[in-house]
């Protein structure tokens, strides 16, 4: 009843499927237990006029993605640096993935250096390409300072802007 008398911009769907190795569950266990339900979910959020569609997962799920694309999903983040996610082969490989994150959370403690660094060598292709929204690759830690966060918030928008 909710999305017949309210607009919804978009979905998440909280799986928390991965770690750093990969899936925690096999694409063939995905396939077979999880694969009918996500396309009965998807395909009722996209007859009520629900486009975006993304699963919030830690770890490394590149082995799903595949799989989540046909099961309706249209995006997928936080895409966590250290468990080997790379928005940039992402992007190449599936053109029509919503992505976001992937800015590695690590380099707003390091400083200023490494968050320029971290977001050169990522954002202008990115961006580029579109289908894509800066973020970190999970919350940031709470050792970042706030001048740094100012930083990376600043420089963020300079590039989106």
């Amino acid at each position: 009843e909710a999305v017949e008398n309210i607009r919804i911009d978009y979905v998440t769907i909280w799986e928390d499927m991965g770690h750093k190795e990969g899936p925690l569950i096999s694409p063939g266990l995905f396939e077979e237990f999880m694969l009918p339900n996500y396309k009965k979910i998807c395909d009722f959020l996209r007859k009520n006029g629900i486009d975006v569609i993304l699963v919030d997962s830690d770890g490394n799920n590149d082995a799903l993605i595949p799989l989540l694309l046909e099961g309706g999903v249209s995006g997928i983040y936080p895409l966590e640096v250290a468990a080997g996610e790379d928005a940039i082969a992402l992007r190449k490989q599936y053109k029509r993935l919503l992505l976001i994150g992937n800015l590695d959370k690590r380099a707003l403690i390091q400083g200023k250096k490494a968050i320029r660094d971290e977001l050169e060598s990522k954002l202008p292709y990115l961006i580029k390409e579109g289908g894509y929204i800066p973020h970190t690759d999970h919350a940031a830690p709470p050792d970042v300072s706030f001048e740094n966060f100012k930083y990376y918030c600043n420089l963020v928008k300079q590039y989106v802007y």
